[in-house]
């Protein structure tokens, strides 16, 4: 069994930075287009870590947009059926493009739009020295136990949600130990989700305990309590505040 010293905390550049705090898609209090370069350069600068979603354009290239049919001022763009040259003239970026303009001294946590995106996703993230530090989100269990059976330096999160697993007869407890068998590294749910007893479970597994999307300081001070490892939010200052306040 995996021991939660292997897992915790989670260390970026030379300082343990717990909880960390992921900046969904860049963020939104900073007026920035999501899941731009401008976006995510904010975020850092606020002292947050990056959230993105990854697709792949109809060259192979990953890149980092929420939905695959979307609308740029009056142009349509289909992800998986345009060129990386035309989606970043459109203003789209890369995953290759971030490690570039940004460098590497940040987590990456990734949601995959498309399964096929992950290995090739944790290829730009090896060749940018920055593997240990993407972590790939799925709500497939199975997809994950197979890249984890590929990968064994990318970090790996199953986001789902309790009443999910109510339909499947699964307790969360049970839940949890299913993931830390398969060498996942958090579990991601709602805040109201996740009980004292369930963190500690977790955490005595080994597993990180994630809290999304955190929109409300009430929702933010309870994860705060509960000793969450990782928040997701679109309002960085306001889980920042949070944070400080409960330190």
């Amino acid at each position: 069994m995996r021991t939660a010293e292997r897992y915790l905390p989670v260390t970026c550049d030379d300082a343990a930075v717990t909880p960390l705090t992921f900046a969904h898609r860049g963020g939104r209090d900073g007026s920035f287009l999501p899941n731009s370069i401008a976006a995510f350069a904010d975020a850092l600068q606020r002292g947050c870590q990056i959230e993105t979603d990854l697709r792949l354009s109809a060259d192979g290239q990953v890149v980092c947009a929420h939905d695959g049919f979307s609308r740029t001022g009056i142009r349509p763009i289909w992800v998986a059926r345009m060129s990386t040259a035309t989606l970043s003239r459109l203003g789209v970026a890369t995953l290759e493009q971030l490690y570039r303009e940004l460098g590497t001294s940040f987590e990456v946590s990734a949601d995959l739009k498309v399964q096929a995106a992950a290995i090739p996703a944790i290829a730009v993230a090896r060749k940018a020295g920055s593997v240990g530090r993407l972590w790939l989100v799925s709500d497939d269990p199975q997809a994950l136990a197979a890249i984890r059976a590929a990968e064994r330096e990318v970090r790996l999160i199953h986001e789902t949600r309790h009443a999910s697993l109510a339909t499947e007869g699964i307790s969360p407890a049970e839940h949890l130990d299913r993931l830390a068998a398969a060498r996942i590294d958090a579990a991601n749910t709602t805040v109201g989700d996740w009980t004292p007893a369930l963190v500690d479970h977790a955490h005595q597994l080994g597993l990180l305990a994630f809290g999304s999307l955190l929109q409300t300081r009430t929702a933010m001070d309870r994860a705060v309590a509960l000793g969450l490892d990782g928040f997701y939010s679109d309002h960085l200052e306001r889980m920042r505040a949070a944070i400080e306040s409960g330190s």
